[in-house]
């Protein structure tokens, strides 16, 4: 039983948490898009290396990645997946090396549970799937403060009262001797420069080991002055050779360093120590809330458990006292793993002080110190629990239901990093693919911060042309709106990736330019980037098409508006100006909101904003001033034909609140109908990408196919993430293709089902309400359905599911999705 026991702990489990790890890092590696930066590191890796080497050191992170990004690549490929696996593949050595100095340091129990909680790390599974650094120097420093343990005690061991200061039972000397501690000499000096070598924040994990140098002297208090001497030299040299192999690219990077800007606000110490707290136990994954901290602080509660007990039968004050070298030894190791925590946590504090530059993946390195010591604590948690009387059998139960909780917490936040669009890197691939869909051959790219122009290349391999603006910094005005007004003349339509607009435009000309001259129809965002698609006027025009004399409130008139767009297709976009004239002083800031409306009363296309894109809110009208108010109202892709209702309104910016309406002093609602107009069927079958499907699906009823659906709380569009409620009124959907074959059922069935089964809720619904009939549609045309469900104000809150079904006749049911009811 014991080789068995000894044969589990050696290896076996060790193995399994190693292929856990590996499990969790490449699943749905190639999920999401590439963001920004590692769009930046797949460009640069495909350069040679004196142009890495240059390129790095005019950015913000040294080369040492991009040299071996560039090496995998050429082995692998410049896929999604490819160039993330190499990542993947450190993180899991992560974990490995993490067990490896657990094990070391303290025991095999707290080993297996430090690899076990680093395996499942919402925090180090996420940029263990990203194409940067961070995994690397984490790694690094970890390989680093592994030779750096092992060095420590080959000094100890060389001083002439090494061994009867810490004896061989606390510090074994394996492997040590002269040639021994050459070897601890090259593999620290290894590691710490592949460490420094891979990002800058490196040098703090140096910090900490100085430090530990300084505290291990004091250690070392019977030792001779001539042997304490000898080893300050060995170490001063061991530094020096550091510093002199990393002075080449200070010198290369030193212009980039000293003008690195500040990338967060200020942060106090107490909140920075929380989000640290937070970030480390339950990743990036899981928002800020009150439940969240207090699970937070429930595992810090546990490292401080593990930091105040580091030894498995003896107190380790008492026993301190007694003199016993393995307590002072394990003393050693606790305050090891405390300076490996605890400095870069510091640094970060007081380099913010300096230049604000907070953000947790600098601080990645020291979760392996984190993870140990959360492990010490659960240990300790057992023995202390195996102490008290009554409670021995229970020593075992409580570990594993603290390591089972800490793993429920962590597939939870796992499940958000894997699933949950809210915490998506930003969408580059499902931003290339929409302009794919929607691009006309006259369209255009504009891509404001150049930088982004190598990721936007590595996702679109089309012929538009790409403009990135502007293209210095400071801008120059003059040389921005030469460029602009040449791509308006040039091109009908302006596809405007929008990123990190306040480093690159922090007056917002560019896009204030767009929307004066053009009419903006989209602007949406694909995580942190946002996509603004502009419509160029096909005739400019600054003159009222059609008069008209409406008030809204007491100080808005509405001259009258111009639409270049009188006979639009589905897909199109309607170019609307709206000629607004301030009667009085308008304190209040507004939003206009513009929609076409079909014959069934739903919204098919809108567009909400403040006059002029945003840059004249109402509050700055003055008296007698007309406003020439630009908008591009987009007609969904799939948009049955048919006549529909142009209409547009005021609404306050702070309530929501409508401004009434009145014309020749007559109340007229709280809504503008402009027109009627017709929208006519697409040239050509609109392709799927284009559509605004939330949710893809494949089942078909004879000729007809769903293709996907949407659902949302209606009036809430623009916030998908919001529940339904008992009482709402539900926007669904449908996204139908005509696939031939048989004749097609039109008349279905929506329903809620419960989880038992039973329907609580149905509603018989008509496709396009029988305004489109499935006789008029071409063949592979996609046809968006629209249905409102009006919910029962007496259901039951829970989880339900959505299901569609013929009318008539045994039909097979389908589930559209789960509906989660919320009070």
């Amino acid at each position: 039983m014991r080789s068995v026991a000894r044969r589990l702990d050696s290896w076996l489990i060790p193995l399994a948490i190693i292929l856990l790890a590996l499990g969790l890092r490449l699943y749905r590696l190639d999920a999401q898009s590439l963001w920004n930066d590692e769009g930046t590191s797949v460009a640069l890796a495909q350069r040679d290396l004196p142009t890495i080497t240059r390129n790095a050191a005019g950015d913000i992170h040294p080369p040492l990645y991009y040299y071996l990004l560039h090496v995998w690549v050429r082995l692998v490929g410049p896929s999604e997946f490819a160039v993330r696996s190499l990542s993947a593949l450190a993180g899991v050595a992560l974990v490995g090396g993490t067990y490896l100095l657990g094990r070391r340091l303290f025991d095999p129990p707290t080993a297996l549970i430090a690899a076990l909680v680093s395996a499942l790390s919402p925090f180090q599974v996420y940029y263990s799937q990203e194409a940067r650094m961070y995994i690397f120097v984490s790694l690094f420093g970890l390989l680093s403060m592994l030779a750096y343990e092992r060095l420590l005690r080959g000094l100890a061991q060389d001083t002439a009262q090494g061994v009867a200061t810490l004896r061989a039972k606390a510090w074994p000397a394996r492997g040590h001797g002269r040639r021994g501690l050459a070897w601890n000499y090259g593999a620290y000096i290894l590691a710490s420069l592949l460490m420094v070598y891979s990002q800058y924040f490196g040098f703090a994990l140096l910090l900490a080991q100085n430090i530990g140098f300084l505290v291990w002297l004091i250690w070392l208090r019977r030792v001779a002055w001539r042997d304490v001497w000898r080893v300050i030299l060995r170490w001063v040299g061991i530094q020096a050779i550091i510093a002199i192999c990393y002075l080449p690219w200070l010198f290369l990077s030193w212009r980039s360093l000293r003008n690195w800007p500040a990338i967060t606000a200020p942060l106090p110490l107490s909140r920075l120590v929380l989000d640290v707290i937070r970030v480390f136990s339950l990743g990036q994954t899981v928002d800020g809330s009150r439940s969240s901290s207090m699970v937070s602080l429930a595992f810090m509660a546990l490292v401080l458990a593990g930091v105040c007990h580091p030894q498995r039968r003896s107190e380790l004050w008492a026993s301190a006292a007694r003199g016993e070298d393995d307590s002072r030894a394990l003393l050693w190791n606790v305050t090891l793993v405390a300076l490996y925590l605890l400095v870069p946590v510091g640094v970060m504090y007081g380099l913010s002080l300096y230049r604000p530059m907070y953000k947790p993946k600098f601080l990645l390195l020291a979760t392996p110190a984190y993870y140990m010591l959360l492990a010490r604590g659960v240990v300790a948690c057992g023995l202390w629990a195996g102490k008290v009387r009554g409670w021995q059998r229970a020593q075992r139960g409580l570990t594993f239901m603290l390591i089972l909780a800490i793993c429920v917490v962590s597939v939870y936040s796992l499940a958000h990093l894997y699933f949950d669009v809210r915490y998506y890197r930003d969408d580059y691939r499902g931003i290339v693919a929409y302009i794919n869909a929607t691009a006309g051959p006259e369209d255009a790219i504009l891509i404001n911060a150049p930088s982004q122009i190598e990721t936007v290349g590595y996702y679109y391999r089309g012929p538009l042309a790409q403009y990135p603006l502007p293209l210095e910094r400071p801008m120059s005005r003059a040389r921005t709106e030469a460029a602009l007004q040449d791509i308006v003349t040039k091109h009908s339509r302006v596809y405007a990736i929008l990123w990190a607009t306040e480093e690159s435009d922090p007056e917002r000309f560019i896009e204030g330019w767009l929307d004066r001259h053009c009419f903006k129809a989209l602007d949406s965002w694909f995580g942190n980037v946002r996509l603004a698609v502009y419509a160029v006027p096909r005739s400019p025009t600054q003159e009222v098409q059609y008069p008209l004399d409406y008030m809204l409130g007491d100080a808005v008139h509405l001259k009258g508006y111009s639409l270049l767009t009188p006979e639009p297709r589905s897909g199109d976009i309607m170019q609307l100006t709206l000629f607004w004239e301030a009667v009085q002083p308008i304190r209040a800031r507004y939003k206009v909101f513009t929609h076409l409306i079909d014959s069934r009363g739903n919204i098919v296309g809108q567009r909400d904003g403040e006059p002029a894109g945003g840059s004249r809110p109402t509050s700055d009208w003055s008296p007698g001033e007309v406003i020439a108010d630009n908008y591009g109202l987009p007609i969904p892709p799939g948009t049955p034909p048919g006549e529909h209702v142009l209409r547009i309104g005021m609404y306050a910016l702070d309530d929501g609140h409508r401004l009434p309406v009145s014309r020749g002093g007559q109340e007229a609602g709280d809504a503008i109908d402009l027109m009627v107009l017709t929208v006519w069927p697409p040239q050509a079958p609109s392709p799927i990408a284009a559509l605004d499907i939330q949710h893809r699906d494949n089942v078909r009823w004879g000729g007809l196919e769903l293709v996907g659906h949407s659902l949302y709380r209606l009036g809430f569009e623009h916030q998908p993430e919001l529940s339904l409620r008992p009482g709402d009124v539900g926007k669904l959907i449908l996204f139908w293709r005509k696939a031939g074959g048989s004749p097609a059922q039109e008349r279905f069935i929506v329903a809620l089902n419960d989880r038992a089964g039973r329907s609580v809720w149905e509603q018989r619904l008509q496709i396009t309400g029988g305004t489109f009939p499935l006789s008029a549609w071409r063949e592979g045309e996609v046809v968006r359905d629209i249905h409102q469900l009006p919910l029962p104000a007496g259901l039951a809150p829970g989880t339900y599911r959505l299901t569609l079904r013929p009318e008539g006749g045994i039909q097979r049911s389908y589930t559209l999705t789960k509906v989660t009811l919320s009070r």
